[in-house]
Protein backbone atom coordinates (compact mmCIF):
# COMPACT_ATOMS: atom_id res chain seq x y z
CA UNK A 1 0.00 0.00 0.00
CA UNK A 2 1.20 3.43 -0.93
CA UNK A 3 0.53 6.72 1.20
CA UNK A 4 0.49 9.47 -0.94
CA UNK A 5 1.99 12.83 0.52
CA UNK A 6 3.73 14.49 -2.07
CA UNK A 7 2.47 18.08 -2.82
CA UNK A 8 2.17 18.66 -6.16
CA UNK A 9 1.16 22.05 -7.63
CA UNK A 10 -2.32 20.76 -9.60
CA UNK A 11 -2.95 19.30 -6.45
CA UNK A 12 -2.51 23.00 -4.08
CA UNK A 13 -4.89 24.71 -7.69
CA UNK A 14 -7.57 22.20 -6.88
CA UNK A 15 -8.53 20.83 -3.73
CA UNK A 16 -12.03 20.91 -4.33
CA UNK A 17 -14.27 18.05 -3.51
CA UNK A 18 -15.20 15.37 -6.01
CA UNK A 19 -18.31 16.18 -8.00
CA UNK A 20 -19.02 12.22 -7.87
CA UNK A 21 -23.10 12.85 -7.58
CA UNK A 22 -22.89 8.77 -6.35
CA UNK A 23 -20.80 9.35 -3.68
CA UNK A 24 -22.52 12.61 -2.83
CA UNK A 25 -26.09 10.94 -2.78
CA UNK A 26 -24.63 7.08 -0.76
CA UNK A 27 -23.01 10.39 1.64
CA UNK A 28 -26.63 11.83 2.29
CA UNK A 29 -28.73 8.94 2.42
CA UNK A 30 -27.44 8.46 6.61
CA UNK A 31 -28.05 12.20 7.25
CA UNK A 32 -32.10 11.61 5.43
CA UNK A 33 -32.16 8.47 7.34
CA UNK A 34 -30.86 9.56 10.64
CA UNK A 35 -33.53 12.86 10.25
CA UNK A 36 -36.67 10.94 9.49
CA UNK A 37 -35.73 8.21 12.30
CA UNK A 38 -35.36 11.33 14.97
CA UNK A 39 -38.84 12.77 14.05
CA UNK A 40 -40.19 9.33 14.21
CA UNK A 41 -38.56 8.91 17.91
CA UNK A 42 -39.66 12.38 18.53
CA UNK A 43 -43.22 11.67 17.91
CA UNK A 44 -43.22 8.81 19.88
CA UNK A 45 -41.32 9.38 22.98
CA UNK A 46 -42.45 8.74 26.46
CA UNK A 47 -43.12 11.35 28.32
CA UNK A 48 -40.24 11.03 30.99
CA UNK A 49 -37.37 11.94 27.91
CA UNK A 50 -40.05 14.86 26.86
CA UNK A 51 -39.96 15.95 30.46
CA UNK A 52 -35.34 16.07 30.23
CA UNK A 53 -35.55 17.44 26.52
CA UNK A 54 -37.59 20.06 27.71
CA UNK A 55 -35.52 20.91 30.73
CA UNK A 56 -32.51 20.57 28.60
CA UNK A 57 -34.10 22.59 25.77
CA UNK A 58 -35.06 25.79 28.08
CA UNK A 59 -31.26 25.35 29.48
CA UNK A 60 -29.76 26.01 26.19
CA UNK A 61 -32.33 28.42 24.56
CA UNK A 62 -32.38 30.51 27.51
CA UNK A 63 -29.52 30.56 29.82
CA UNK A 64 -27.08 33.04 28.51
CA UNK A 65 -27.21 35.42 30.73
CA UNK A 66 -23.95 34.41 32.94
CA UNK A 67 -21.89 33.68 30.09
CA UNK A 68 -19.89 35.56 27.79
CA UNK A 69 -19.58 35.69 23.94
CA UNK A 70 -16.50 33.54 24.17
CA UNK A 71 -18.30 30.60 25.75
CA UNK A 72 -21.61 30.98 24.23
CA UNK A 73 -19.50 30.43 20.84
CA UNK A 74 -16.81 27.80 22.41
CA UNK A 75 -19.45 25.57 23.48
CA UNK A 76 -21.42 25.70 20.31
CA UNK A 77 -17.74 24.73 18.26
CA UNK A 78 -16.59 21.65 21.28
CA UNK A 79 -20.24 19.89 20.89
CA UNK A 80 -19.48 19.21 17.20
CA UNK A 81 -16.07 18.46 17.96
CA UNK A 82 -16.65 14.63 18.53
CA UNK A 83 -18.34 13.76 15.60
CA UNK A 84 -15.48 15.26 13.70
CA UNK A 85 -12.70 13.82 15.44
CA UNK A 86 -14.77 10.39 15.45
CA UNK A 87 -15.10 10.88 11.32
CA UNK A 88 -11.33 11.39 10.93
CA UNK A 89 -10.37 8.33 12.34
CA UNK A 90 -12.72 6.47 10.69
CA UNK A 91 -11.95 7.70 7.62
CA UNK A 92 -8.39 6.20 8.11
CA UNK A 93 -9.40 2.88 9.04
CA UNK A 94 -9.68 -0.03 7.28
CA UNK A 95 -13.03 -0.92 8.07
CA UNK A 96 -14.16 2.50 8.88
CA UNK A 97 -16.79 3.02 5.99
CA UNK A 98 -19.67 0.99 8.72
CA UNK A 99 -18.82 3.03 11.52
CA UNK A 100 -18.77 6.71 9.00
CA UNK A 101 -22.36 5.93 8.32
CA UNK A 102 -23.57 5.12 11.78
CA UNK A 103 -21.78 7.87 12.97
CA UNK A 104 -23.66 10.53 10.43
CA UNK A 105 -26.65 8.71 11.24
CA UNK A 106 -26.81 9.02 15.16
CA UNK A 107 -25.72 12.60 14.51
CA UNK A 108 -28.70 13.64 12.17
CA UNK A 109 -30.93 11.01 13.69
CA UNK A 110 -30.18 13.89 17.02
CA UNK A 111 -30.99 16.91 14.90
CA UNK A 112 -34.11 15.46 13.98
CA UNK A 113 -35.63 14.58 16.89
CA UNK A 114 -34.86 17.96 18.65
CA UNK A 115 -36.21 19.79 15.56
CA UNK A 116 -39.56 17.73 15.54
CA UNK A 117 -39.72 18.29 19.27
CA UNK A 118 -39.76 22.39 19.01
CA UNK A 119 -42.46 22.04 16.29
CA UNK A 120 -44.76 19.60 18.07
CA UNK A 121 -44.19 21.13 21.62
CA UNK A 122 -43.83 24.85 20.98
CA UNK A 123 -46.19 25.76 17.92
CA UNK A 124 -45.95 28.54 16.13
CA UNK A 125 -43.35 29.81 18.75
CA UNK A 126 -41.17 26.83 18.03
CA UNK A 127 -41.38 27.42 14.16
CA UNK A 128 -40.47 31.00 14.65
CA UNK A 129 -37.32 30.09 16.83
CA UNK A 130 -36.24 27.34 14.38
CA UNK A 131 -36.40 29.59 10.96
CA UNK A 132 -34.54 32.59 12.76
CA UNK A 133 -32.47 30.80 15.39
CA UNK A 134 -32.09 26.48 14.90
CA UNK A 135 -31.83 26.26 11.40
CA UNK A 136 -29.38 28.46 9.73
CA UNK A 137 -26.16 27.16 11.13
CA UNK A 138 -27.71 23.71 10.69
CA UNK A 139 -27.93 23.59 7.01
CA UNK A 140 -24.21 24.56 6.82
CA UNK A 141 -23.59 21.73 9.57
CA UNK A 142 -25.56 19.11 7.09
CA UNK A 143 -23.98 20.15 3.76
CA UNK A 144 -19.98 19.90 6.31
CA UNK A 145 -21.59 16.54 7.46
CA UNK A 146 -22.36 15.27 3.83
CA UNK A 147 -18.74 16.52 2.85
CA UNK A 148 -17.16 14.80 5.21
CA UNK A 149 -19.14 11.39 5.29
CA UNK A 150 -18.33 11.26 1.48
CA UNK A 151 -14.62 11.96 2.34
CA UNK A 152 -14.21 9.84 4.95
CA UNK A 153 -16.15 6.92 3.45
CA UNK A 154 -14.10 7.03 0.59
CA UNK A 155 -10.52 7.03 1.98
CA UNK A 156 -11.96 4.00 4.34
CA UNK A 157 -12.69 2.34 0.63
CA UNK A 158 -9.64 3.46 -0.79
CA UNK A 159 -7.35 1.89 2.28
CA UNK A 160 -9.46 -1.30 2.13
CA UNK A 161 -8.94 -1.68 -1.08
CA UNK A 162 -5.28 -0.99 -1.41
CA UNK A 163 -4.49 -3.41 1.78
CA UNK A 164 -6.60 -6.27 -0.28
CA UNK A 165 -4.59 -5.59 -3.38
CA UNK A 166 -1.95 -7.67 -4.65
CA UNK A 167 -0.04 -5.25 -6.62
CA UNK A 168 0.48 -1.72 -4.98
CA UNK A 169 -2.24 0.57 -4.16
CA UNK A 170 -2.51 3.97 -3.22
CA UNK A 171 -4.29 6.77 -1.09
CA UNK A 172 -3.79 9.88 -1.33
CA UNK A 173 -3.94 11.43 2.31
CA UNK A 174 -2.97 14.52 1.37
CA UNK A 175 -6.15 14.90 -0.58
CA UNK A 176 -7.87 13.49 2.42
CA UNK A 177 -6.38 16.00 5.08
CA UNK A 178 -7.28 19.25 2.32
CA UNK A 179 -10.87 18.00 2.59
CA UNK A 180 -10.96 18.10 6.22
CA UNK A 181 -9.39 21.40 6.21
CA UNK A 182 -11.80 22.87 4.44
CA UNK A 183 -14.81 20.76 6.29
CA UNK A 184 -13.08 22.11 9.14
CA UNK A 185 -13.65 25.87 8.18
CA UNK A 186 -17.52 25.09 7.42
CA UNK A 187 -18.25 23.86 10.64
CA UNK A 188 -16.46 26.81 12.05
CA UNK A 189 -18.68 29.04 10.15
CA UNK A 190 -21.60 26.50 10.95
CA UNK A 191 -20.91 27.18 15.23
CA UNK A 192 -20.61 30.88 14.45
CA UNK A 193 -24.02 31.33 12.36
CA UNK A 194 -25.70 29.41 15.30
CA UNK A 195 -23.65 31.98 17.68
CA UNK A 196 -24.80 35.05 15.62
CA UNK A 197 -28.60 33.62 15.48
CA UNK A 198 -28.58 33.33 19.66
CA UNK A 199 -27.02 36.92 19.77
CA UNK A 200 -29.13 38.45 17.31
CA UNK A 201 -32.82 36.58 18.19
CA UNK A 202 -32.92 34.40 21.42
CA UNK A 203 -33.27 37.46 23.03
CA UNK A 204 -37.29 37.69 21.40
CA UNK A 205 -38.24 34.23 23.12
CA UNK A 206 -39.42 33.38 26.31
CA UNK A 207 -39.83 29.94 26.97
CA UNK A 208 -41.70 28.45 30.25
CA UNK A 209 -41.53 24.61 31.34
Amino acid sequence: MKISAVIAAKKIRKPSFSTDAKSAMIAALPILFGIIAGSLLSLTAGEGITEDLTKVFLSFATDFSDKSNIEIFSGLFISLSPYFIAMIFCGICYAGAPAVFALTFIKSLGLGFLTVYIFHSLGLKGIEYCLLVFFPGKVILIFAMILLTQNCYKTSLEIRGAVRQSREGKVDLLKYALRLLIIFILLTISSLVDFLMILCFSGLFTFSA
